[in-house]
């Protein structure tokens, strides 16, 4: 365990999930890192979603079910909640390896100011094969980078990044989903490089599914 142990924001947005949602959980509730929030907003599911999330009974869950639905809501409901010194992110049916949170804020209380951003590497996974590796989204960019992340998503990838929270709401506190859903961590990513840097742990320490 780090010696340095700041409150982690998780943030996970999510319709109807139910029969998928529990992978996401529970590997956050797996984290060797404790101190942490899971806030989880639900955009108007017509399953039993909630039933799934409450039956946890974990008080570092935090749900919040909207009227309304969308990336964009949903996330800035969420960013509203949060209280940690960082904030990172994890879709409701990707996994988080036990030692994602530990490992990055551990390099990241080493680290001064002007880092906003401490990402990781990635592993996908087909849905129906999750015993085998298809790619591994693997990005050795540190320092300033802010003349690379707009021409290419190097460095994006919504669960590896970890961003203080300050730098966070400075950006909006929310992706712009009006761009394409899978565009916008991208685009946040490349606005906040423009001003501060980044850095990373060289492991693979999210699990996603894809197909």
């Amino acid at each position: 365990m780090v010696s340095q142990n700041p409150l982690v924001s998780i943030i996970t947005i999510t319709y109807n999930r139910a029969d998928l949602i529990h992978r996401c959980i529970e590997s956050i509730r797996k984290q060797t890192y404790l101190n942490y929030e899971h806030i989880i907003v639900d955009g108007a599911s017509t399953d039993n979603t909630e039933e799934v999330v409450k039956s946890y009974n974990d008080y570092r869950i935090k749900y919040v079910k909207l009227s309304e639905r969308g990336p964009q809501i949903q996330m800035r409901m969420g960013a509203d909640i949060a209280k940690g010194k960082y904030v990172t992110f994890l879709d409701d049916d990707d996994e988080y390896l036990p030692s994602k949170i530990e490992k990055q804020v551990s390099l990241f209380e080493t680290l001064p100011e002007d880092y906003g951003i401490v990402y990781c590497w990635m592993s996908y996974y087909n849905y129906d094969k999750p015993e085998k590796v298809v790619i591994i989204h693997k990005t050795e960019l540190r320092g300033f980078v802010g003349d690379i992340a707009p021409s290419k998503p190097l460095i994006s990838g919504t669960p590896t990044m970890l961003i203080r929270r300050n730098v966070f709401e400075e950006f909006g506190g929310t992706f712009n989903d009006s761009i394409g859903y899978l565009m916008s961590d991208w685009e946040l990513c490349a606005r906040i490089c423009q001003k501060y840097k980044v850095d990373y742990v060289s492991e693979s320490l999210v699990k996603v599914y894809i197909n």
